[in-house]
């Protein structure tokens, strides 16, 4: 049997393929020179980026991080973080990062503008009402009958929450709320004007070469206070008839020339913000007072102011013809 074995393996090994190159079961030896290389490789990147961010660091550190102008816990800390962001990241010279930066801070507020104008406009209809209520509710605050006033004041915000409007600490809140950016702009650039920044002084465009003198020229401080009078104008005639609306016009209308000296010595950087957000603020101003925002929003149409008519044509209002008389003329709102 011994011999008859013998041969079965022999013819086993003679035919297997297998068998013609049998598989070593030794360790397979790894090269560590691949990953080397890989390591090399992200040294070098890194050493790349560190070197690229080098100068950012220290202009970042030299300038606003040097004199303490960055500051993590507060508003006013983080519009100076966006406006050296403008200038070091995006390497914006200091003009046209405080433009940039003007118009991006002016817009965040916009949707309050459309809140606060679509609730006045919501409001004109029942304004006698309303001013006749508030009327009596300061008459009752004199004579100390507070307890009354109170229940007054919660029947006539619950009756304008009926109507869609905002109630009167709402509405007041908002109006508030306009100051709050401006006025952490102004302690903001204030700052960054006084320590005399060296890039500030030499960032300017045209004849805004020094950023932390005022404009000698005044063109911004007269732009600022010119756009704020068309403003005004221009919402003085769909502001709502109150009986001391005369006197809040000629505020809103001349108040900015009382402060006229101090936009003259405002750093120019500092003006240049209050002309950019001006502008910005006019351009909502005119888009709110247009049919389209009013379709937007769902208003009733805007209603047209005629100064005069022509004498030969007359005026039809509630369905009775007016003919108007010779060598005058005649003042009337015509709606859509």
């Amino acid at each position: 049997m011994s011999a008859f074995s013998t041969k079965i393996e022999a013819n086993n090994v003679a035919t297997n393929p297998i068998n013609d190159n049998p598989i070593s079961m030794t360790p397979v030896s790894t090269d560590n020179s691949v990953l080397e290389s890989t390591t090399d490789i992200v040294a070098k990147v890194k050493q790349e980026l560190s070197q690229l961010e080098e100068p950012m660091t220290e202009a970042f550190s030299s300038e606003f991080e040097a004199l303490g102008l960055i500051s993590l816990w507060s508003p006013i800390g983080w519009l100076r973080l966006g406006i050296e962001s403008l200038h070091s990241t995006f390497g914006l010279p200091w003009f046209h990062a405080i433009v940039i930066y003007s118009v991006i801070t002016r817009l965040t507020y916009f949707p309050l503008n459309v809140i606060d104008f679509r609730n006045t406009e919501r409001a004109k209809p029942y304004l006698d009402e309303y001013t006749r209520e508030q009327t009596l509710i300061n008459q009752l605050k004199q004579q100390r009958n507070f307890a009354e006033a109170r229940e007054r004041t919660r029947a006539l915000d619950k009756l304008k929450r009926s109507r869609g409007q905002l109630s009167t600490i709402t509405d007041t809140l908002i109006k508030l709320s306009y100051a709050a950016i401006p006025m952490c702009n102004f302690i903001a650039f204030k700052a960054i004007a006084t320590p005399m920044i060296p890039s500030l002084t030499t960032g300017g465009y045209l004849w805004f070469t020094d950023l932390t003198q005022p404009d000698f020229t005044l063109i911004l401080p007269l732009g600022y206070l010119l756009f704020q009078y068309i403003e005004n104008v221009i919402r003085s005639r769909t502001m709502p008839s109150m009986s001391n609306s005369k006197f809040l016009m000629k505020i809103r209308q001349y108040g900015p020339a009382l402060f006229f000296p101090f936009f003259m010595m405002m750093p120019s950087c500092m003006a240049l913000y209050f002309f950019v957000s001006r502008i910005v603020s006019f351009g909502i101003t005119m888009f709110l007072e247009s049919n389209y925002a009013r379709r937007l929003l769902k208003l009733a149409p805007k209603i047209k102011s005629f100064k005069s008519v022509p004498l030969s044509t007359p005026i039809k209002v509630s369905n009775n013809t007016i003919q108007p008389k010779k060598q005058k003329v005649i003042k009337m709102k015509l709606a859509e």
